[in-house]
């Protein structure tokens, strides 16, 4: 079983055509192709649909539109990303002390 976060399951929603409930969602986000995808350690997976689900740390936490390059998929742009939770996760650590 994978772990599926709850903004995923919002961004499959809003932006896969045919998905409207939860449900539906979560079926598509812990399908068998995503299973053995996080498996292996992929970082993503691309639907038929064109829309790619991300995989962070063996949990699906998002789903980018059709349009996103694949140019800011590498690692670099990983690197930003990180860095920028890395912010995020130090702001509310000392928002809450």
């Amino acid at each position: 079983m994978i772990h599926i976060t709850r903004h995923a399951i919002d961004r499959c929603i809003e932006r896969v055509p045919g998905i409207t409930t939860e449900d539906q969602a979560r079926t598509l986000l812990s399908s068998r192709a995503i299973l053995a995808a996080a498996g292996f350690g992929a970082k993503y997976v691309r639907l038929g649909t064109g829309h790619r689900v991300v995989i962070e740390e063996g949990s699906v936490t998002t789903v980018l539109p059709t349009n996103t390059h694949a140019w800011k998929m590498g690692s670099r742009w990983d690197r930003i990303r990180q860095h920028a939770r890395g912010w995020a996760r130090f702001y509310r650590e000392d928002d809450a002390a």
